[in-house]
């Protein structure tokens, strides 16, 4: 017995008011499901994004990207500048298509988040911190997936690349030793550019260890090794005080005809007469001190302000040599400023030879992790053909129902008045004749 809804309509009586309109619902159908996937897929499309999630660690950031960093040659970074309009540019240049990267910009289809997780907790109750990187585009500016993926992977690694590209500058003290008017400056200045040399091996041993290997020529050696054979080695000579106090006893200048170096020397003198000067006064009161008194408290302040007054003199007998060589027009000794500019030149090679060294230190350390470790990009919003399809067909299965359920009730209504209208209207005439001669009957019988 089919089962009857409220107002004696069955759902028989619905599925066949329909399946008497199947060409209509047919048609409907498939108009919908035409229309609405095209549409749905195309609109959608504009709402895909492309992105990476990627973790980068640069060198003394330790294991963690930094939202501020400065670079090894002391240039600023700041995570956002990853996706401005000169890597942007970059970035479109490593593609074979032409991405409108300004209006990417302007629109801000682009952007970089910052991830922070906690990943865990120390004994010492140390949060560590896990730091992720996210850069996200439209996927309306590509027309292939994999030039959004060279696009992007790209700006990820510009970090990287600008630390394998930069040109630290390590001249510390050479330019000022070229500059410099006596050899002892001159020896100085080349004795700090060494010193500050081992402090760079110093400071990369402490970050990264003294067994960091590099390659060095066709060998590997380890960052303690070439400190030890080069910077240490040549510091350990003593090349430099030998050469200065050369310089000083022999009263080697380095230009003869040099006005400047000679004003030099002659200010060195007037200064170390003044203090000498200075020294002695204090030496005789001493030891008038010492000569009225007897006492022994004076005999340590008076053997070192005695050799402090021998120093000085011996100080003003070398500058006077060096000016004398201006007084007698004398010669610039050529064996002693060939030992200069050896010096020279091999401390040239110990910067120039650190430069390779440290960069292939950055380079390792520079790290860019993709998220899953693949660099394949996420993709994120819009509606795969499919689920256009089966979204589209589902509701052209329900509006064509109805539609074809409203069309076919009204033309089943109608269908049904015309036969009462052709049916029951002779019906009724006959009862109503009928009736009108019982009427009459009964008159007649009265």
């Amino acid at each position: 017995m089919e089962e009857k809804e409220e107002g004696g309509i069955s759902i028989g009586d619905i599925f066949r008011t329909i399946f008497s309109q199947k060409w209509l619902a047919l048609i409907i159908t498939a108009v919908i499901t035409v229309v609405g996937t095209v549409g749905i897929y195309f609109y959608g499309s504009t709402k895909v994004d492309y992105s990476v999630s990627f973790v980068l660690q640069l060198p003394g950031s330790g294991d963690n990207s930094p939202a501020e960093y400065t670079y090894p040659d002391g240039e600023l970074f700041y995570y956002t500048s990853m996706i401005s309009a000169e890597n942007l540019e970059i970035a479109n240049s490593a593609i074979d298509e032409n991405v409108d990267v300004a209006t990417m910009l302007n629109r801000g289809d682009i952007s970089i988040t910052r991830i922070v997780n906690e990943t865990e907790t120390t004994s010492e109750n140390i949060e560590i911190y896990e730091l992720m990187y996210k850069i996200t585009v439209k996927a309306s500016y590509f027309k292939e997936s994999d030039n959004a993926k060279i696009f992007l992977k790209k700006l990820a690694e510009i970090p990287a690349e600008y630390i394998s590209g930069m040109n630290i500058n390590y001249d510390y003290n050479i330019t000022a030793s070229q500059n410099a008017l006596t050899y002892k400056d001159q020896l100085s200045e080349l004795e700090k550019q060494v010193t500050r040399l081992q402090g760079v091996y110093d400071s990369l041993i402490s970050t990264y260890g003294g067994d960091f290997t590099v390659k060095v020529g066709e060998e590997v050696k380890t960052l303690t090794t070439i400190k030890t054979e080069t910077i240490d080695a040549y510091i350990n000579s003593r090349i430099f005080p030998t050469l200065s106090n050369e310089a000083i006893k022999n009263g080697y200048v380095k230009d003869v005809t040099s006005a400047k170096e000679r004003d030099v020397y002659e200010g060195q003198l007037f200064e170390k007469e003044q203090e000498l000067e200075r020294a002695q006064a204090t030496l005789d009161l001493l030891l008038e001190l010492k000569s009225q008194t007897g006492s022994v408290i004076y005999d340590e302040k008076l053997i070192e302000q005695s050799n402090k007054v021998q120093l000085l003199n011996q100080e003003i007998r070398y500058i006077n040599k060096c000016l004398d060589a201006y007084k007698n027009s004398g010669t610039v000794n050529e064996e002693f400023a060939a030992k200069v500019r050896a010096v020279e030149a091999e401390v040239k090679k110990l910067t120039e030879d650190v430069k390779p060294i440290v960069s292939s230190v950055y380079a390792t350390v520079t790290k860019v992790s993709y998220y899953m470790n693949t660099g394949i990009i996420e993709v994120s919003g819009g509606k795969s053909l499919v689920i256009s399809f089966v979204l589209s067909f589902v509701a052209a299965l329900v509006v064509a129902a109805i539609v074809a359920y409203i069309v076919g009730y009204y033309r089943l209504k109608k269908s049904r008045a015309v036969k009462a209208e052709v049916v029951v209207y002779p019906e009724a005439q006959l009862q109503l004749a009928a009736a009108k001669d019982d009427e009459e009957e009964e008159k007649e019988d009265k």
